[in-house]
């Protein structure tokens, strides 16, 4: 092999191994110190798919059967059943 084709190989390979992305650490954006109670209200567009859960139940399994969310069967939540919307949801706060 002549060197040029080495010294080319050589640039070849390590540009494989070049990693291209920009490091930028995390900031904290909004800190809060908080005096009382809190409430966080969310929404979900996938929920698990099963015979006996529904899009309003919860996934509490705790024991060692338990699945993680990529071992489960999800699908969209489309609660208006309209179709020309593939995923729709909502979310109802309480404060009483």
């Amino acid at each position: 092999m002549k060197p040029y084709q080495r010294l080319t190989l050589f640039f070849f390979t390590l540009s494989f191994s070049v990693f291209s992305q920009d490091h930028k650490a995390f900031k904290i954006r909004n800190e809060f110190e908080i005096q009382g109670d809190i409430t966080i209200i969310g929404n979900q567009i996938l929920s698990q798919k099963s015979k006996k859960a529904t899009v309003f139940s919860p996934y509490n399994d705790v024991s060692e059967q338990a699945k993680i969310n990529d071992q489960l069967k999800m699908y969209y939540v489309d609660i208006d059943e309209n179709e020309d919307t593939f995923s729709s949801s909502s979310a109802k706060l309480n404060t009483t």
